[in-house]
């Protein structure tokens, strides 16, 4: 393809479409339980990705060389326009390969070794709440027609952040009446384990256990549980586990004590944000499900997920973004819902995020937000330092008797804030005095007084270490 004119822009274009149209379709043939095709779909990615980097090495020819636009048949324009497809049909390549990937991984192809039904190993996998609950059915569909035994449990580690509440809710996908031999609380850790084991083995077949937001689990209470439930399989004699544990903290594997990730088998999925494309097709499909024709303007429904797409990428919150334009639409008698209702819900959006945000987090980060919100006052600039920080929340833990962190798990909450978007913890370089972390809120005055009438424990920390004095008293000690 060392000529130019050897394959013009349009046929490049057409090629490329008609491969990633084939990935497409057999990637969903993979996951509903197809043979064969998912090492098809990956050699056809490599062609996608070679095709895209010609068209790309055309257009850049072409942008040097203005002379090629005849060879090529397109000019300047038409050029950017096929530069921009030929990126997006290789970005649906690569989304077409991972879903084969999944389906390769869940062990719904015949023969293949990553994660048949019958393999004996625990292994964690970072992925998406749905697709991981899709996986499970396809998986236990398969099992039922080849006749064995699947068992499964989805737990939300924010729900569940005990090692006795994980132990005892895999128990429950044994056995029924597994509440009537194990009490919910009073047991030994060791107890209830052996009670685990004893009925897997009992039972028999194979256990996937989902730990939804595992990284809450570990930052709540260690990675024990971990340990335990990886070395599960050494234990069983009839019966096998995997665990599938879920994710938004890429990093949160570094946290785990070695011993735990050597013995977990670690295999990590990631899955990328939805596009515009992919969320407006979605909201299409839902709109006409939920409103009457003609009540939705179209464009309402492309700038919801190009707003959506470029923040975050989750078609939840888009739906969300939708609904609440169509309520303030009704609240105000229109019988049409136009782009003015999304600005309008993208407001209120904002707010009650916030709030809600504030409002479910656990004790610790509470106090730890607490103290950010405190030393703000104390600060011109409002920044702070991890030390800082902890010190307030020192204070305030000692003051309303809450059981106190040490300062490094405290590090570990900061940068959770941080991800939530409530805070900014910036590492910032010293020179010779090393780096440190510069901290500072990220969400307006407005939103914390909201946020401070919703929580009464919140406002009660605050009202009244600002009326102790400790923070100006601090002030002079430093001084």
């Amino acid at each position: 393809m060392s000529n130019p004119g050897a394959l013009p822009f349009r046929r490049a274009i057409k090629r490329l479409y008609k491969i990633v149209s084939a990935m497409y379709n057999d990637s969903i043939l993979i996951l509903e339980g197809s043979e064969d095709l998912a090492t098809d779909v990956v050699d056809r990615d490599e062609e996608a990705d070679k095709l895209q980097w010609f068209i790309e090495r055309q257009f850049n020819m072409m942008l040097e060389d203005s002379s090629l636009s005849r060879k090529l048949q397109a000019s300047s324009f038409e050029g950017v326009v096929y530069s921009n497809v030929a990126r997006y049909l290789e970005r649906i390549a690569d989304h077409a390969c991972r879903f084969a990937e999944v389906g390769y991984v869940a062990g719904l192809i015949p023969g293949r070794k990553m994660l048949p039904l019958a393999k004996e190993a625990s292994e964690i996998l970072q992925l998406e709440t749905a697709v991981a609950k899709f996986i499970c059915k396809q998986i236990v569909s398969k099992a039922e027609t080849e006749g064995k035994k699947i068992h499964t449990a989805y737990i939300n580690c924010k729900q569940t952040n005990t090692p006795y509440g994980i132990l005892t809710n895999i128990g429950k996908t044994y056995s029924n009446d597994w509440e009537d031999k194990v009490p919910n609380a009073g047991w030994r850790i060791d107890k209830v384990y052996s009670a685990l084991k004893e009925k897997a083995d009992e039972d028999g077949g194979i256990a996937i256990v989902i730990l939804d937001e595992i990284d809450t689990l570990v930052s709540k209470s260690g990675d024990d549980i971990l340990y335990h439930l990886t070395g599960l399989n050494s234990d069983l004699d009839n019966s096998k586990i995997s665990l599938i544990g879920i994710s938004n903290d890429t990093k949160f594997t570094s946290w785990l004590d070695p011993r735990v990730k050597s013995r977990m088998g670690e295999e990590s999925l990631t899955f990328a944000p939805y596009n515009a494309l992919q969320i407006e097709n979605i909201l299409v499909q839902r709109a006409k499900m939920a409103f009457h024709e003609g009540a939705v303007d179209p464009l309402v429904l492309s700038y919801c997920s190009s707003r959506a797409a470029l923040e975050h990428g989750d078609a939840r919150k888009a739906l969300d973004l939708l609904r609440i334009s169509a309520e303030i639409a009704e609240r105000e008698g229109k019988e049409i819902v136009t782009v003015e209702y999304v600005s309008k819900a993208e407001n209120v959006m904002e707010h009650d995020l916030v709030r809600s945000l504030i409002s479910t987090l656990p004790l610790q980060p509470k106090v730890t937000l607490a103290s950010i919100i405190l030393n703000r006052g104390s600060k011109e600039n409002g920044q702070q330092t991890t030390g800082e920080v902890y010190n307030t929340y020192s204070l305030i833990c000692k003051r309303f008797e809450v059981e106190q962190l040490t300062q490094r798990r405290v590090g570990h909450i900061i940068s959770e804030l941080d991800m939530q978007g409530l805070i900014n913890a910036k590492v910032v370089s010293l020179g010779r005095q090393g780096r440190t972390r510069y901290i500072s809120l990220s969400i307006e005055q407005s939103q914390i007084d909201g946020a401070l009438d919703n929580d009464s424990f919140l406002s009660r920390v605050i009202k009244e270490i600002k009326m102790s004095g400790y923070l100006s008293s601090m002030q002079l000690r430093l001084i």
